[in-house]
């Protein structure tokens, strides 16, 4: 097995969770461990453009690899995890966010992280939301890292065009309130805003200026 496959396997992310929210005592990460993966059982991530055979893999990886960066970058918090491996149970998977066996917390910085465009929210007020609650706003920043770490793969050109121009109109300026207001954060968001402009600037430079 490669570095890359052993990083992302789902059972060795899985077990390190576990294993962390055994070892640490977190009641609400252990049991959204067992309660995402089984919500999001049977649906994938957005497959390979590029390859005949594209992978399929499970969605449950997107959570998992955000809950192990979150980790990497010093997170040691139940709700934050918890609310990591929830973040798209609601919107996904048909879950009522009243619903979550989950502390009030976790409960709340899920349904901030629910989009509602059925309800005529806008992506402005959509933003605004998730601003007045340090988890989320945590949360959707590792959130929107990962996704723009794997797009290049999955995103057609227009679809890269547009995500990029949400994540510079509305997740930059997240990433800089949450740095200015939530202090905790404030090295976290430094490096995933790092990552996140390197790769954005690097795929301006070889998709948009050809």
């Amino acid at each position: 097995m490669c570095t890359k496959d052993k990083m992302f396997s789902e059972e060795y992310m899985y077990n390190k969770i576990y294993n962390i929210a055994i070892q640490e005592n977190y009641p609400n990460t252990y049991k959204a461990l067992s309660y995402a993966r089984e919500k999001h059982s049977g649906t994938y991530r957005k497959p390979s453009i590029y390859q005949k055979e594209p992978d399929m893999v499970e969605y449950i990886t997107h959570p998992l690899t955000m809950a192990c960066h979150a980790y990497a970058l010093g997170i040691r918090d139940d709700i934050t995890f918890a609310t990591i491996l929830l973040h798209d149970v609601c919107e996904d998977c048909g879950v009522n966010v009243n619903e979550l066996p989950f502390d009030s917390e976790v409960q709340e910085a899920v349904a901030l992280l629910t989009k509602h465009p059925d309800k005529g929210q806008t992506t402005k007020e959509y933003y605004e939301g998730i601003r007045k609650n340090k988890t989320a706003s945590f949360v959707k920043v590792l959130d929107r890292c990962n996704n723009v770490s794997t797009m290049a793969q999955s995103f057609t050109k227009e679809k890269l065009e547009e995500y990029i121009g949400e994540t510079e109109k509305y997740v930059y300026p997240l990433m800089d309130y949450v740095q200015e207001n939530y202090s905790e954060y404030e090295e976290m968001v430094y490096n995933i805003k790092y990552q996140m402009i390197s790769i954005i600037d690097t795929i301006k430079v070889f998709v948009f200026k050809q």
